[in-house]
């Protein structure tokens, strides 16, 4: 479309394309402020209340990932933020907003849902895709807190995004979440993450429940 002046009678001109211009860049403008609002939506605003930085979208990477005897790589998509005390890295928290998969992959009926965000939440813990350098683990401080949430209630739906078929998401917010809590710190000899389990359970539940065809995935805390 080539936008301009036009001619009338009587040698006049006319900036009718100059409304239309100024109307479609509006249009654009509008679209992005809302696709700007939608992901600033996908991580969480309400949790959790102990630390002060804002989450930051982290995007997606593929992470291999086992649930239920099956191995298989997923697209896993997160947010994070990472907690300062006096100027130092004390602590890393993981959202996981959706998993991108081959349904197939996980056997007949694809994964459970718990089990693939556990898996999910766990495996970024050590995969560590925001490249934090976790202190030794006989150093002071030797480890760092690391935190991974998910919302209650999930959903799948049908994508064709190749080599993945099925998106598992976040369908319904504002009533709760659940985590776990591990401590990290790096094998000085190795230099790989190792964990240890701290404590799991529902984050800010406040008597909401999951409406169908939302699915509480929660319940295995």
């Amino acid at each position: 479309m080539i936008y301009g002046t036009y001619q009338i009678k009587g040698g006049g001109e006319r900036h009718g394309a100059s409304f239309f211009s100024r109307a479609f860049l509006s249009f654009v403008f509008f679209l992005f402020l809302a696709a700007a609002n939608q992901a600033n939506a996908s991580c969480p605003s309400d949790l959790p209340s102990d630390y002060t930085e804002s989450w930051t979208d982290g995007g997606c990477y593929v992470a291999t990932l086992t649930v239920g005897g099956h191995t298989c790589s997923a697209l896993v998509c997160f947010c994070y933020r990472i907690h300062y005390i006096s100027g130092s890295i004390a602590a890393v928290d993981y959202y996981i907003k959706n998993i991108k998969y081959k349904a197939g992959c996980f056997g007949f009926g694809g994964p459970n849902w718990h089990d693939l965000l556990k898996a999910a939440g766990e495996k970024i813990l050590t995969d560590n895709p925001t490249h934090v350098e976790y202190p030794p683990c006989n150093s002071s401080p030797a480890y760092y807190e690391a935190r991974f949430f998910t919302g209650r209630c999930f959903n799948t739906e049908s994508i064709t995004e190749n080599p993945w078929d099925t998106n598992l998401f976040d369908c319904q917010s504002g009533i709760g979440y659940c985590y776990e809590h591990w401590r990290l710190c790096t094998d000085p000899i190795t230099g790989a993450i190792t964990k240890t389990f701290v404590d799991s359970g529902p984050w800010n539940y406040n008597g909401g429940t999951c409406q169908s065809p939302c699915v509480d995935v929660c319940g295995g805390y």
